[in-house]
């Protein structure tokens, strides 16, 4: 069964990196970028970001430096989790 985890926040290594997804209203928070990627490609948790027009789900997508997770309307190119706030 696909957990659904609402995410409110982000950790972010010194060059910007996400490196955790947050949310303090919940126990499984913070939990870190690899967890995160595994969660999603094992089908165990599904993850996304609230929003006043529905919810952005959280991706996983392949960059040239391995994955990265990703949460933003198909049509832009800006990353909506850069978006929220440093937990």
């Amino acid at each position: 069964m696909t957990d659904h985890r609402p995410v409110t926040g982000v950790r972010t290594d010194p060059l910007g990196n996400i490196v955790a997804l947050c949310n303090p209203a919940e126990v499984w928070s913070p939990r870190s970028t690899p967890r995160v990627i595994r969660d999603i490609e094992c089908g165990v948790h599904d993850y996304y970001v609230p929003g006043t027009t529905g919810r952005l789900r959280v991706r996983v997508v392949s960059a040239g430096c391995g994955k990265r997770l990703w949460a933003a309307p198909e049509d832009t190119v800006c990353n909506n989790l850069h978006d929220l706030p440093s937990v």
